[in-house]
């Protein structure tokens, strides 16, 4: 489904009403509480919207949060993918990164985070940036899962 949705040209970084991107909707909507089961669904779609450019977001953190990580089979057949993760997985956050997250966690609870966002007084591009749900951002993992 995420790969016909690309040939058709759709944003991989779009968000909805609640700022979700399709990362997170595939992240939380194919999690069951089962860390190693989840991966093995989670992970094929996670590598497809890799390739095509998504913004990953916070999907370390969420990963460390969830369990150790990712299993080295399931990351055997994509070369850049694997180098993507096991570099992300030793570093430091992005400053960009961890401004996003300052500012989302502390408009946390005052509001739809789209419209606070919106009226912030920072460059379009940045709006959009800022306007992307974390993984921690939202009560519960699956909160986007109702647009699914």
């Amino acid at each position: 489904m995420i790969r016909m949705l690309l040939n058709a040209n759709s944003d991989v970084n779009c968000v909805d009403h609640k700022g979700c991107t399709p990362l997170y909707v595939c992240v939380s909507s194919l999690s069951t509480g089962l860390y190693k089961e989840d991966l093995k669904y989670q992970v094929p779609c996670i590598k497809v919207l890799f390739a095509a450019g998504c913004d990953m977001l916070n999907l370390v953190d969420w990963l460390k949060w969830k369990g150790p990580g990712i299993p080295d089979e399931l990351l055997a057949d994509d070369e850049a993918f694997f180098l993507w993760y096991k570099k992300n997985m030793n570093s430091p956050h992005t400053l960009l990164n961890l401004c996003r997250k300052v500012i989302q966690q502390r408009i946390k609870g005052k509001g739809n985070l789209l419209e606070i966002v919106s009226r912030l007084p920072v460059p379009i591009k940045l709006r959009s940036y800022l306007s992307r749900t974390l993984f921690f951002y939202l009560p519960t993992p699956s909160s986007c899962d109702n647009d699914a």
